[in-house]
């Protein structure tokens, strides 16, 4: 199998153990009045959140599926992002009408691959008018995206997207979002070993960029 940039997957899960978790996370952000919910990493774990955690029995199954051994396999397959290690690091978010993602690279410390598990309505479907899509941008010159997306990617239900996390060459942004359906998704980052290449890399990286031109 060819390494990928990035990838696109439907049908992630089954149709009814995704609408369970679907309804189950609106509730808590109806409730929290929140966008993101806390770092999934210590939900239920060591004695942590372990009340909210039982109200989740689905998302719990979810992460441990994605960080199990068995799928950062194929994550290094599909991406050929080399070694992962065991670092959980993923949150649920709602976008809600206006939101939006300005055009940015992802990298920050160890991170290899960045995915994203739409969780929208599966009744109410997602369409192009509504926005919030990922935007996916090519790199014009070393550490500088282009002006326009060449790939667009529809929040739909029960779909993954993935793509290496790369220092100025990973530009991807979130469209603004136009309905008043939430966009609800599940975001993380499988991470790898740190060394001396992601440290030199990381100079062309969009949060170094920012602080380096905020400083002249």
């Amino acid at each position: 199998m060819h390494a990928r940039m990035h990838a696109y997957v439907q049908g992630l899960d089954t149709h009814t153990y995704n609408t369970c978790m679907h309804a189950c996370i609106l509730r808590h952000f109806t409730f929290m009045q929140v966008y993101q919910t806390c770092d999934l990493a210590n939900l239920g774990r060591n004695g942590m959140m372990m009340e909210l955690a039982a109200k989740m029995p689905h998302l719990i199954a979810l992460r441990d599926s994605l960080y199990s051994e068995e799928f950062k396999a194929m994550i290094k397959e599909v991406t050929g992002c080399g070694e992962l290690n065991d670092n959980v690091d993923c949150a649920t978010n709602l976008h809600t009408t206006g939101c939006h993602l300005l055009c940015h690279d992802d990298v920050i410390g160890t991170r290899k691959v960045s995915f994203i598990i739409y969780l929208t309505s599966p009744d109410d479907h997602w369409v192009a008018a509504d926005g919030g899509a990922l935007e996916m941008y090519p790199t014009v010159e070393e550490g500088t995206p282009g002006t326009e997306p060449t790939k667009s990617i529809l929040p739909l239900f029960n779909t993954m997207a993935l793509f290496r996390v790369q220092p100025g060459v990973s530009f991807h942004s979130v469209q603004e979002v136009y309905t008043d359906k939430p966009r609800m998704a599940i975001q993380g980052w499988f991470h790898g070993p740190a060394d001396d290449t992601m440290k030199l890399a990381g100079e062309m990286a969009t949060v170094k960029q920012l602080i380096t031109h905020s400083g002249n």
